[in-house]
């Protein structure tokens, strides 16, 4: 999820907040394997399934999240600093509609409780 995204449209207009949702999706995309799935789900939200992520590498992932903000965050190349908050849950049976939902759990909690952190979700 970009967080204030509807202030970005509002303060930096929609042509910056395209802006935002391409850098956002690229960061996504070169931060992951080719053989995981970035989907914009809507207009500031992503969904990311990570097929050979284990719970064991959560610390790793923490990581590249955070890496991703720090350069959401440079607006050097034009773009408004932005940040994403994110949820993530862990499945051993792959996609489930529970495990979809673990994760929109963790994201509300972190978008309430920490607003821009990382919060794993089990």
């Amino acid at each position: 999820d970009i967080d204030n995204f509807r202030s970005i449209k509002e303060n930096s207009g929609y042509d910056m907040a395209d802006k935002v949702v391409v850098k956002v999706a690229n960061l996504f995309v070169s931060y992951f394997k080719s053989s995981d799935y970035v989907i914009r789900t809507s207009q500031d939200e992503f969904e990311v399934f990570l097929i050979r992520m284990q719970q064991a590498d959560s610390k790793m992932l923490s990581e590249r999240i955070s890496e991703i903000n720090q350069k959401l965050q440079d607006s050097t190349d034009g773009v408004v600093a932005a940040l994403v908050s994110v949820g993530i849950a862990f499945s051993e049976k792959g996609y489930t509609t529970e495990v979809e939902q673990k994760a929109d759990m963790a994201l509300n909690y972190v978008k309430n409780k920490f607003s821009s952190n990382f919060f794993l979700k089990r």
